[in-house]
């Protein structure tokens, strides 16, 4: 049995390929319009789920604290009846003494209401730290899309395309 030398690298000649004349059969397969652009999609679907993300963590950290409202309710209800106390005269017993109670409930309220902020300000602190470390993650997410489709991959690909395109034209001619 004959081998034939080959000259494409050393698979031999059997009438197949860039040697025999005949061309080459690329199939490409068809992709869809979804099937093709799904990396971008998702890359912008990320994006915009991370900055809804952004602005609602900026919204649960502003907003006001319900404590914070309660305390400004008890501590004004507390103000109104010292002031109320202060205007009823010596002789009306029975006024003075519903007022003290009233007060005596009122300053049990501030106090509760001051304990229950102090706390809600140790948990938010804790939810804030949190937050911040989610906030890094988007902003690590968001920087690596964007490196990605603007970044230097992009002129990697680029210049991958540019470079192919001149091999083929090398080796076509």
């Amino acid at each position: 049995m004959e081998t034939q030398e080959s000259t494409n690298g050393g698979a031999p000649l059997n009438g197949d390929g860039p040697v025999s004349g005949k061309p080459e059969v690329t199939r490409k397969k068809e992709d869809s319009w979804i099937g093709a652009n799904v990396s971008p999609l998702l890359a912008l679907v990320t994006v915009i789920m991370t900055f809804m993300m952004f602005w609602g963590f900026i919204q649960v950290m502003k907003t006001p604290l319900r404590e914070t409202g309660k305390l400004y309710s008890a501590q004004e209800k507390y103000d109104t009846a010292l002031s109320k106390l202060q205007k009823v005269d010596s002789t009306q017993i029975e006024e003075r003494v519903r007022i003290n109670e009233e007060i005596k409930v009122l300053q049990e309220n501030v106090a509760y209401a001051k304990a229950a902020l102090e706390e809600s300000k140790e948990q938010r602190g804790v939810v804030k730290d949190i937050i911040l470390y989610i906030l890094g993650v988007l902003s690590s997410t968001i920087t690596t899309i964007f490196s990605y489709y603007f970044g230097s991959s992009k002129s990697s690909a680029k210049k991958d395309d540019t470079l192919n395109e001149m091999s083929r034209t090398a080796s076509g001619a």
